[in-house]
């Protein structure tokens, strides 16, 4: 992405993004209106910058010329998956590969690799409207990867999803071959800590943060403090600007909150990565130095 810039009105939704990604597992996490959806719509070809360039293997994804080839390049899950529901899932990889119109040969090899990677080859006769909302999602991955594509998004996959569900997609998505790239969109930041090997924040429209989430628990951990209260204080503690989370434990809250220098009565403390993550989104506001 080359100095790309996206306005909806007088609103800038994404200004001046320069980003370069190549093999791995990339997480893409931001507020609500930090430009998320639209980064993504932008990267598919749903919309086009007002400014800026899109090379997908050095192809201008903006030329008519290279459109197809690129297209059959990309693998995409949305936030919102709809399936035929009277058809079973081979009936409808069968009729997806068709729609490729020769770009891939039908191989039912295929389709039967794919169902079984997601754990639904014993469930392929079943109509799609009888699946569980973490069947449709595991569905969702195995037609986004028909073309055994070499980019690869997923938007929200785990969204809604029980704890065991989301732990086996996050185990389909790592268990990926490592030469194809992954963009995983997410607000769901534990997926990103334990599935990503690259981490981008957007923020207003801009890239706030663009390394690894290691880098940033380093940056953020030393200015995490926690103190331990009774349940009836917890009032006092609401309405702080610098409270980060507040978790029951046993009898007493777990206060963490963000500080430059030692808060009295605060100790340090091992902090989660969503702590880190909403520390960071509240550095300037708290004067961290990052």
């Amino acid at each position: 992405m080359e100095n790309i810039a996206k306005k909806f009105g007088d609103h800038d939704v994404l200004r001046g993004i320069n980003l370069e990604l190549s093999n791995g597992v990339f997480g893409l996490l931001g507020p609500n209106g930090a430009g998320k959806t639209t980064f993504i719509r932008l990267l598919i070809g749903l919309m086009k910058p007002d400014q800026g360039k899109i090379l997908i293997d050095h192809q201008d994804s903006q030329n008519a010329h290279y459109r197809a080839n690129i297209l059959s390049k990309l693998g995409y899950l949305p936030q919102t998956f709809d399936v035929l529901p009277r058809v079973t899932s081979i009936e409808y990889l069968t009729f997806l590969s068709r729609l490729y119109q020769g770009s891939i040969k039908l191989n039912h090899n295929r389709i039967r690799e794919l169902l079984e990677s997601v754990n639904l080859w014993q469930h392929r006769r079943i109509p799609l409207a009888k699946y569980s909302g973490g069947m449709k999602r595991r569905f969702g991955i195995a037609q986004a990867l028909l073309n055994d594509p070499p980019f690869l998004i997923v938007d929200e996959p785990t969204a809604g999803l029980d704890p065991e569900e989301r732990v086996t997609f996050r185990n389909i998505l790592s268990d990926l071959p490592y030469d194809r790239l992954v963009l995983l969109s997410t607000h769901i930041v534990e997926d990103i800590e334990i599935a990503c090997n690259r981490l981008i924040i957007l923020e207003q429209g801009k890239i706030g943060f663009d390394s690894t989430p290691s880098d940033l628990f380093t940056r953020m951990m030393p200015f995490i403090w926690e103190k331990r209260i009774p349940i009836s204080m917890a009032d006092i503690y609401f309405h702080n600007e610098q409270v980060i989370s507040m978790n029951i434990a046993e009898d007493e809250y777990a206060v963490r909150i963000a500080a430059v220098e030692k808060p009295p009565e605060f100790e340090a403390t091992q902090p989660t990565f969503e702590d880190v993550y909403i520390c960071w989104l509240h550095r300037a506001k708290l004067g961290l130095k990052t």
